[in-house]
């Protein structure tokens, strides 16, 4: 009887220690608040940034450092490298801190095959674990200002009503 008792209780430590786990492992939509917009395509990061203001959707900053996770319009190669840039992994402990040489900018990266912009997608990716936690298709019919704010506009609708569903 004892050890069943012992059983039982090691097995709910173990269902709570992993629910723990499970819950502090990543963030979903429903917890970001903060969000940095990355430049997309036609100046379409602009616009999101009024909507999802507009609609108290989400609050935008301009410091990627305050952001709980990253929009984007595209993902692979490109993407990774930006990520490294606005929040780069921290040193480990006892690594001495070297000059770094100085970079020379070469322009933008050319995106690898199948990685370029997403001519529609859009991802939200989180900060400290980089998991995509929502993702839509939006293309807006044309580059005008109007089209553009359509599509921004339906966009944050969308995230909007994810975000509350959550």
């Amino acid at each position: 009887m004892m050890e069943s008792a012992m059983k039982a209780l090691n097995t709910l430590m173990i269902l709570l220690l992993v629910t723990g786990l499970w819950a502090a492992a990543g963030a979903e939509p429903g917890k970001v608040e903060v969000v940095y917009l990355l430049p997309m395509g036609n100046g379409l990061d602009q616009y999101l940034a009024g909507e999802l203001t507009r609609q108290n959707v989400l609050q935008v900053v301009t410091d990627p450092a305050q952001a709980d996770a990253v929009l984007t319009d595209q993902i692979g190669k490109n993407f990774e490298k930006r990520f490294e840039e606005l929040f780069p992994p921290p040193k480990p402990a006892g690594e001495e801190s070297e000059e770094a040489a100085p970079q020379v900018d070469q322009g933008p990266v050319l995106a690898g095959p199948g990685f370029s912009r997403g001519k529609g997608n859009l991802f939200l990716v989180d900060r400290r674990t980089r998991r995509i936690l929502w993702a839509t298709y939006e293309v807006p019919r044309d580059s005008t200002t109007k089209e553009l704010h359509r599509s921004a506009g339906r966009i944050a609708e969308r995230l909007k009503k994810e975000l509350s569903v959550r």
